[in-house]
C-alpha cells in the first residue's frame, strides 16, 4: 500500500465507509422489517395481548 499514492488512499477510505455506513443501514432496515413481521405475526396467534 506503500506506492499508492495519498489522493487514491484517501478514495479508498472514502469508498469504504461509505460501503460500510450503506451495509449497516440495510441491516438495521431488515432487522427492523422482520420485528414488525415477528410482531404481526405474534399478534396473529394471539400470543401476545397489548393495545396498540
Amino acid at each position: 500500500m506503500e506506492n499508492i499514492r495519498p489522493i487514491y488512499k484517501k478514495l479508498l477510505i472514502a469508498a469504504i465507509v461509505i460501503y460500510i455506513t450503506g451495509v449497516t443501514f440495510s441491516l438495521a432496515n431488515i432487522y427492523m422489517k422482520v420485528g414488525e413481521i415477528e410482531h404481526a405475526l405474534t399478534h396473529a396467534s394471539g400470543g401476545h395481548q397489548h393495545d396498540h
